[in-house]
């Protein structure tokens, strides 16, 4: 069951997104170069899921470049002070562990599963962060360039092996035929408006390898909920890809033309369900992961050594 103190924080996430929506814009979309996946200013471990949402909204609000984050206690550790009157980011932190025996051994969440027989052992805390820009004596962030072409992107996109065709005036993922439509990439006002939804696309590509549902749309057009749900998934994947990869997210372009109709239904989403939009960061930060995995195997196999195969010389007396 969950604590009212993690309720009341779901909750209180949830209103500040829905809140953002209601003002007109996504939280996700930023169509500029954006910093650095969020991370631990000591580990350098990147933060997930609807932590890493929270902190890059919190980080706008800031207006800081800087991804990097800690508590209070981890800056007191280093010998660092947070600034006066800063005030904390809370993040939620989930702990999952199987029993063996007389013993609890730590899982990963894809592996606690759905605990039908009590084995699981689910542990959640609120924590509190501060950004690098609210302390004083951390050393300055170095904010990295922007590319000067996307090439990375590029890359990871090939690297999965998805069927995506170009040409017409409409962008989609066909599950049927398994196939992504993008039209070409001069017909987009932007590059980061190409790149925001061929990943948001692929995404979408990703939904049945995955297990995750479509949802559909009725006769008229108007989407089912689980159709609002994918796209709420497809956009963080997108925007968290575009941060990971260095280039900035303006949305798909479907979803930005019709971004009133999009946000009316992900606000009522949200607020029938404080938890829809944790459920949705997650999806798509194990999205992500999956995309990702391709090109960095890509990586492993070109950067391992090539072995010499040994020869035997044979000699043959005639």
């Amino acid at each position: 069951m969950m604590s009212s103190k993690v309720a009341d924080f779901r909750k209180d996430v949830t209103n500040k997104i829905i809140a953002a929506m209601e003002a007109g814009t996504a939280p996700w979309q930023q169509p500029w170069i954006v910093m650095a996946p969020q991370q631990n200013a000591i580990s350098r471990k990147q933060y997930r899921g609807a932590n890493k949402l929270i902190l890059a909204m919190r980080g706008q609000e800031l207006q800081t470049s800087d991804p990097r984050w800690l508590t209070f206690h981890q800056a007191q550790e280093k010998g660092w002070k947070v600034k006066k009157g800063s005030k904390g980011t809370a993040v939620s932190f989930w702990q999952f562990s199987r029993r063996v025996g007389d013993k609890f051994i730590p899982i990963d969440g894809d592996e606690a599963g759905n605990n039908r027989d009590g084995s699981v052992s689910v542990l959640c805390r609120v924590y509190t962060l501060f950004n690098g820009s609210q302390i004083e004596g951390i050393p300055g962030y170095q904010t990295r360039e922007a590319p000067e072409a996307a090439p990375d992107v590029d890359a990871v996109i090939a690297a999965t092996g998805a069927d995506i065709r170009h040409g017409g005036n409409k962008a989609f993922y066909a599950p049927g035929e398994d196939f992504i439509q993008l039209p070409k990439a001069w017909q987009f006002e932007t590059t980061e408006g190409y790149y925001s939804t061929a990943l948001h696309e692929l995404t979408h590509w990703t939904a049945p390898r995955m297990r995750r549902k479509m949802g559909s749309r009725n006769p008229l057009g108007t989407p089912d909920e689980a159709y609002m749900r994918e796209e709420l998934v497809a956009e963080l994947g997108s925007s968290f890809l575009c941060s990971e990869l260095g280039i900035g997210h303006v949305g798909h372009d479907d979803v930005l033309k019709n971004n009133a109709a999009y946000i009316q239904h992900w606000v009522k989403l949200l607020e029938a369900d404080n938890n829809a939009i944790f459920q949705a960061a997650n999806a798509a930060a194990k999205a992500v992961d999956f995309i990702l995995a391709f090109s960095r195997e890509e990586k492993k196999r070109e950067a391992a050594p090539v072995r010499k195969t040994e020869t035997t010389q044979l000699s043959f007396a005639f």
